[in-house]
């Protein structure tokens, strides 16, 4: 069974950005232009004098930056995951939920007007 071709627009969306490398593809990108002549005008504009193998700039990083630098110590900031609980406390919540489901269902049955065993 062939695969279906390399299509770069789906649902009205240039999985490219627009930044195509023939025209082929630059014909049919909605970032491009409305019809397929001003596509490719606009793809040819900008690949004159572009060597195909050039890589886009990146710009440089600022010099202060918006995150903070703050030195993380002995508290739980920084450490993903939830906190260790111990055993004893583990064992407790389950008896104190085990108590509430048995005082809810005696309160259910004498509502309801039903013998409790």
């Amino acid at each position: 069974m062939s695969q279906p071709p390399f299509r770069s627009v789906t649902h009205g969306t240039c999985a490219l950005d627009g930044d195509h490398t023939s025209e082929e593809y630059a014909a049919e990108c909605p970032l491009l232009g409305r019809n397929p002549q001003e596509r490719l005008e606009r793809f040819r504009a900008s690949r004159q004098g572009v060597d195909s193998g050039s890589q886009k700039s990146v710009a440089p990083a600022p010099e202060s930056s918006s995150t903070s630098n703050t030195v993380f110590r002995d508290g739980r900031a920084g450490k993903s995951g939830r906190p260790p609980v111990p055993q004893v406390a583990q064992r407790q919540k389950a008896r104190d939920r085990a108590r509430a489901y048995r005082e809810r269902e005696r309160q259910s049955f004498a509502s309801s007007g039903q013998a409790v065993v």
